[in-house]
């Protein structure tokens, strides 16, 4: 929790302790600026937002996943992978639109699912590191039965909004951090939003660049597709 009446300054945040996000003369800051996401932060680190035990205001600048959405989402019929969604407005960069919501699994049980389930899920590995130790509970939102807009959001190579792990009413240590979903570009009106599934594909092909054994074919109709998912 922090004591500030309004947070300007991270270094003095005390809930910014745990933060992993300085600035490139090595000072604490925070991931957003006047609202809209910096998309300074390293790999692996999550947001740490203000959160009900601070003693700044909802209108805190260090409180934007949090917030109810305030921009019109429409859900419609892409003629070509099923459901998507768009906007109705013009979105900025930075503009942080929502996160992903669902019912939380323990990631050991997921195989455990219905197959019409897997189309559904969502790894909260924001922090985990692939091929090493992960220490603690793993776990994954399953959107099949609940969720919100986001569940409908699909997959493309060339995305126009990226994922970032954010936590404001848990602790980082356990595991369990919201997937905001941010503007990585400025998005025209009736645009399809879209995310990149994997945003690491590269790390997972093998060294010749070939797809993995489990990759099926991509249909994002992107002009830099890979050409294959991870299934």
């Amino acid at each position: 929790m922090c004591d500030c009446s309004t947070c300007v300054d991270a270094s003095k945040c005390y809930c910014q302790d745990p933060s992993e996000i300085y600035s490139d003369n090595n000072t604490k800051v925070f991931a957003y600026f006047k609202g809209f996401f910096t998309f300074d932060i390293p790999r692996g680190v999550e947001v740490i937002e203000c959160n009900e035990h601070c003693s700044c205001g909802s209108k805190c600048g260090n409180r934007v996943a949090q917030r109810p959405r305030d921009v019109a989402i429409e859900i419609f019929d892409t003629k070509r992978c099923g459901w998507g969604a768009r906007s109705l407005v013009d979105i900025p960069e930075g503009k942080v639109l929502g996160t992903y919501t669902g019912m939380l699994v323990r990631r050991e049980d997921v195989e455990n699912l219905p197959d019409e389930h897997q189309g559904y899920l969502f790894d909260l590995d924001g922090t985990e590191v692939r091929d090493a130790e992960n220490f603690g509970g793993r776990y994954t939102v399953d959107s099949y039965a609940y969720g919100n807009w986001t569940r409908f959001v699909n997959h493309s190579c060339s995305p126009n909004m990226q994922v970032y792990s954010v936590v404001y009413d848990t602790i980082p240590d356990v595991n369990m951090p919201y997937m905001a979903f941010v503007a990585s570009k400025d998005i025209p009106a009736g645009t399809e939003l879209t995310i990149d599934y994997h945003p690491y594909a590269e790390e997972e092909a093998d060294e010749k660049g070939k797809k993995p054994a489990n990759a099926g074919v991509c249909m994002c109709g992107s002009k830099r597709c890979r050409g294959w998912m991870k299934q």
